[in-house]
């Protein structure tokens, strides 16, 4: 969350480490060729970087124009800075066509050996770049051995530590980088017994290693002391006003840390929270907690550039929520709609105008437009998919993006679907906090990451709190596996519209795309597809009125394909079970209702097929580990069973309604599952 908030803001963010978890990699080098191919074998979202020769010489304001599956993006670079070292532009979609996919350099520049990089690949390790230290990637670069080897490799521990600071200066004062501030961020922040919290720590240097109280470019350093106090303090009311009232802050220290003492520019070194400390980690496994942290150093960064400029600040919004499509009475346009979110913590947070994107079919996403409403028309294209997300702006920057809905007409336009998406969650793992004895997080309980998530490594396999730390190898009580640690793995994407759009379309269906919160309204449709992915609400985050909506459409002998893992286990409400029953015509049977993810699609007069949900961590999708165990009621059929229980989990009525009890889209082969129910609603 950190980078893509401050960026949003208009920083220029420089990293010691690879930030691309691609492990794919192309570099060329043109010499004298103003236009190289970003082509990719395997069409894909790369980061972008390039390198060149800066001289006195050099063009100030040479410009960059990256061509990524037809759209363009430019680039205005001053070569006279930051040369031979690789400079990323953006993260951009890359197919194997080199018409569409090349970068060329405008003639305003005079270096003649242009650098590309494409994606993150594999490091000398043989494992992922990304998960290399930052020593690795700054050789890799091509910064010098004299930052990068204070122990003279002897302990590259402290090389990696040491050589951070060392790196903020190199570009600062070799690379002519006029580097604002430097952060480190990191989650060690002290050890407490019992069941306290520690909280945060903030750490400055008032001193460099020649004990001078003043920067080499001129200021004192007890500008560092404002920049930790700013930040923590941020961090701090955030969490207590959020989700932690009971948030510690623990002390504002000054210390002699390397990452903290040896920058000649301000700097914070930030310890989060404790990753040694069982209720710490309550908070920093969740997604919420991570962008509330995140946010508030970036507010505490905010406010500190513009105390030391003397200027007001304005704080980028939240993203917007009840993202819609509606068709128009007008043949062929879509409307697009949302809404704000407020943000209570801060008052200047307020959208003044929105960035709408667009994705055609095929191509990669464009570079927005502009608008003053909530609500913006678009004409399609038949037979072309375009997808939409939206950012929400004011003068401190852009909010982090929408969840991405989409819209589709066929070429007949005969049969019409809604897709209402309804996952919305991130959280930790389920925790038992146990006792005196024990604790951790259950076995099989696994986070909802936002995105894709680097930090999972493994199961817990230590829950004996007496256990203490011994080495790395032998952590104690909390340890897990490490069998993730070089993977990264699939939370919650908020593109799931995208997933039932692609089906539907090969099932010839015109469609539109709904949240949950903004669906008030059918649209003249014959089949409503309603997916709730792991929301642990289940049915009960229907509310009355949607509710009302389906029995409507179902009663206007629409078809309905609703899904997901909690359907049945959010059915506490009494009257929400008689609902069921009665409309669904399915019940609650038992959660946690399969273990394997093995999955029996038996409909009577048909053969059997079998489908596996994805059930543990994985790069591709949400793993669906726990699904519910339904039952239909006399009036309903038993359409699948899982395998090792027996228990059903899925049930149909009168081929107009399919209940699926777990994650469509963890399924390894859910566009056959999806066309296959399908088929079973249009068979007369």
């Amino acid at each position: 969350f950190l980078v893509p908030m401050l960026e949003n803001a208009g920083a220029i963010i420089l990293q010691p480490r690879e930030r691309d978890i691609q492990t794919a990699e192309r570099v060329t080098y043109a010499e004298g060729r103003k236009t190289q191919s970003l082509a990719m074998p395997v069409k894909d979202e790369y980061a972008l970087y390039i390198r060149y020769k800066a001289t006195p010489q050099s063009s100030p304001n040479a410009v960059y124009t990256v061509v990524h599956q037809g759209y363009t993006t430019r680039f205005e670079i001053n070569q006279q800075m930051g040369g031979d070292m690789w400079l990323y532009l953006g993260t951009f979609c890359f197919g194997s066509d080199s018409t569409d996919n090349y970068l060329s350099v405008s003639d305003k520049s005079v270096s003649n050996h242009i650098g590309v990089k494409i994606g993150g690949g594999i490091g000398e390790s043989g494992q992922p770049r990304f998960v290399e230290a930052a020593r690795y990637f700054l050789k890799y670069s091509g910064i010098p051995d004299s930052v990068f080897t204070y122990e003279k490799e002897k302990n590259e521990y402290l090389d990696d530590l040491v050589s951070r600071g060392k790196w903020v200066n190199y570009l600062n004062e070799n690379k002519k980088i006029p580097v604002s501030l430097a952060l480190a961020v990191h989650s060690d922040a002290g050890i407490k017994g019992g069941d306290s919290i520690v909280g945060t720590l903030a750490i400055y240097a008032d001193k460099d290693k020649e004990n001078s109280l003043t920067y080499k470019r001129g200021g004192s350093r007890m500008c560092n002391r404002d920049l930790a106090d700013y930040v923590q303090t941020q961090m701090v009311e955030d969490m207590r006003r959020t989700v932690c009232p009971q948030w510690a802050r623990r002390e504002l220290k000054n210390g002699g840390y390397a990452e903290a003492r040896i920058p000649r520019v301000p700097t914070l070194l930030i310890e989060m929270l404790s990753h040694q400390n069982f209720n710490d980690m309550q908070y920093g496994l969740d997604a919420k907690t991570k962008f509330i942290l995140s946010r508030a150093i970036y507010k505490g960064v905010l406010r500190f550039l513009h105390d030391q400029d003397g200027t007001d600040y304005v704080v980028q919004p939240l993203p917007v929520s009840q993202m819609s499509i509606k068709r128009k009475d007008k043949k062929d346009i879509v409307q697009l709609s949302w809404r704000p979110r407020i943000d209570t913590l801060e008052q200047t947070a307020q959208p003044t105008y929105y960035v709408v994107y667009t994705k055609r079919e095929g191509q990669d996403w464009n570079n927005g437009k502009v608008v003053k409403d909530t609500t913006v028309e678009f004409t399609l294209e038949r037979g072309t998919r375009f997808e939409f997300y939206v950012r929400a702006g004011n003068n401190g920057g852009l909010s982090m993006p929408s969840e991405k809905l989409c819209a589709y007409i066929s070429e007949q336009d005969t049969k019409r679907a809604l897709i209402v998406t309804g996952f919305t969650q991130v959280s930790a793992p389920e925790i038992n906090l146990g006792d005196s004895l024990s604790g951790g997080i259950l076995p099989r309980s696994y986070a909802i990451p936002y995105g894709t998530d680097v930090s999972y490594i493994g199961e817990q396999t230590d829950y004996m709190r007496r256990h203490q730390w011994v080495s790395d190898d032998e952590c104690g009580w909390g340890m897990c596996a490490n069998d993730y640690a070089y993977l990264f793995t699939k939370g919650n994407t908020f593109d799931y519209a995208l997933l039932h759009g692609e089906m539907l379309q090969r099932k010839g269906y015109s469609y539109i795309s709904t949240s949950l919160e903004a669906w008030d309204d059918n649209d003249n449709i014959s089949l409503l597809d309603l997916t709730l992915g792991k929301q642990q609400e289940g049915l009960s985050a229907l509310s009355a009125h949607q509710r009302q909506m389906i029995e409507q459409h179902i009663h206007n002998s629409g078809d309905l394909l609703i899904s997901g893992s909690y359907l049945a286990s959010g059915m506490t409400d009494k009257a929400l079970s008689v609902w069921a029953q009665t409309t669904l015509h399915c019940l609650r049977k038992a959660p946690d209702a399969s273990q394997s993810g093995i999955i029996f699609w038996q409909p009577k007069n048909e053969s059997t097929k079998t489908y596996h949900l994805f059930t543990q961590p994985n790069e591709y999708v949400l793993p669906c580990q726990s699904p519910d165990g339904i039952e239909p009621t006399m009036v309903g059929e038993r359409m699948a069973r899982y395998a090792d229980t027996g228990l059903c989990a899925a049930v149909a009525t009168g081929r107009q309604i399919i209940v699926l009890a777990f994650m469509l889209e963890s399924v390894r082969e859910r566009e056959e599952l999806f066309e296959q129910c399908i088929n079973y609603l249009e068979h007369e």
